[in-house]
């Protein structure tokens, strides 16, 4: 494993902003990191394109100018949920705290937005994935077949973190 990181401070973590949309396409695109997700994102009905400009809020991690990480947050104010979405850490500098940094951005960013839960899934035997969302609170709520999503008979593992709602009458 190549070792990018110097110190903590190396590494910046934060919301994309416009222009920076395709520096976070071509590290979605990389062959190592769709490999990273099952079923690679190449593979899915929607494109990246697409993905990032659905109204979307990123999370990126960079050392440098160089995307290392992301994370996707998608709120339905209908339900007055988050969900954290497409979670991918470069595997040149997995095991070195890239994810938790995207982990805690991302769940205080979707606090900003008072949801009463936060959700995330993941496919069933990822480690990591099942590691983080257990580090921050989020507890296995479902598993479920859903074989036009994860092959394989693969289960989709979903976490959530239930958030008091903020009493706005006081």
């Amino acid at each position: 494993m190549q070792t990018l990181i110097r110190t903590p401070e190396d590494v910046w973590v934060g919301r994309i902003v416009a222009g920076d949309e395709p520096r976070l396409l071509s590290f979605l695109a990389r062959p190592e990191i769709d490999a990273l997700f099952v079923k690679p994102l190449s593979m899915r009905s929607v494109s990246l394109e697409a993905r990032i400009r659905r109204g979307t809020i990123w999370i990126e991690a960079r050392i440098g100018l160089e995307t290392v990480g992301c994370r996707a947050i998608i709120f339905d104010p209908g339900e007055l949920s988050a969900t954290l979405s497409t979670f991918a850490v470069d595997p040149r500098v997995q095991g070195q705290g890239i994810g938790s940094l995207v982990y805690e951005e991302s769940l205080r960013l979707a606090r900003t937005f008072h949801p009463v839960k936060i959700r995330t899934d993941s496919w069933e035997g990822n480690v990591v994935a099942a590691h983080l969302a257990r580090k921050y609170g989020l507890q296995q709520v479902d598993a479920y077949l859903d074989p036009a999503r994860r092959p394989l008979g693969i289960r989709t593992v979903v976490y959530e973190l239930a958030l008091e709602r903020p009493d706005r009458t006081r």
